[in-house]
């Protein structure tokens, strides 16, 4: 309590403008802007429920929407949010019984998902407000994810090759022998593979 007044004393001025813009919310918008966080919040945890349920997992909608909630509260309220929100969701899922290699690929999956469609909505966005404004924001973040993607397109490109299959494998079983631990996170990193492999809810459930 002491540090909470002394926090308001120090920065009265920044409360004193917060309040201003509180009071000045519309009911109406701030309503319809709640329906959808709400509808956001339950197509992030309907994600992760559809792939568990292709991985034989039988969750109810309100047991992994409890968990997207806490978890976004955790990101939100951590410095590096993001890493301690997964790991805690990774471990609520092995307390509930998920295998453990399913829990890995669930999340995984889910990550690629929302960055995919994080850089649509981006584009989206860059090419609605233009190059002024919060566009001088989003455009640097759809860059980087670009570069990501198309790094990603690259290397899916290169796989095609025997050659580059080639040299890959034998890179990864040189760095294998040498090192027991990396030769255990290999094995583990297969296995996501194969999980990965198996959760094909079809064109439908993806989309």
């Amino acid at each position: 309590m002491a540090a909470a007044v002394m926090v308001a004393v120090s920065r009265w001025y920044e409360l004193v403008e917060a309040f201003r813009l509180i009071a000045g919310v519309r009911l109406a918008e701030m309503a319809v802007a709640v329906v959808f966080e709400a509808l956001s919040i339950t197509c992030f945890a309907a994600v992760p429920r559809q792939l568990l349920w292709v991985g034989g997992v039988r969750w109810r909608m309100r047991r992994m929407t409890a968990i997207a909630v806490a978890a976004n509260a955790v990101a939100g309220a951590l410095p590096g949010g993001a890493a301690f929100s997964a790991a805690w969701v990774f471990r609520q899922l092995r307390r509930r019984g998920v295998e453990q290699v399913l829990a890995a690929t669930v999340l995984v999956l889910a990550g690629v998902l929302s960055a995919v469609s994080l850089f649509v909505l981006l584009v989206v966005g860059m090419f609605t407000v233009g190059s002024a404004g919060p566009g001088a924001v989003v455009r640097p973040v759809v860059g980087v994810l670009a570069l990501a993607l198309g790094t990603g397109a690259v290397v899916f490109c290169l796989s095609r090759f025997t050659g580059f299959r080639r040299g890959v494998r034998r890179t990864w079983t040189g760095a294998g022998l040498r090192s027991g631990r990396i030769q255990k996170a290999q094995h583990a990193l297969v296995r996501m593979v194969d999980q990965a492999r198996d959760v094909q809810p079809g064109f439908r459930p993806w989309l």
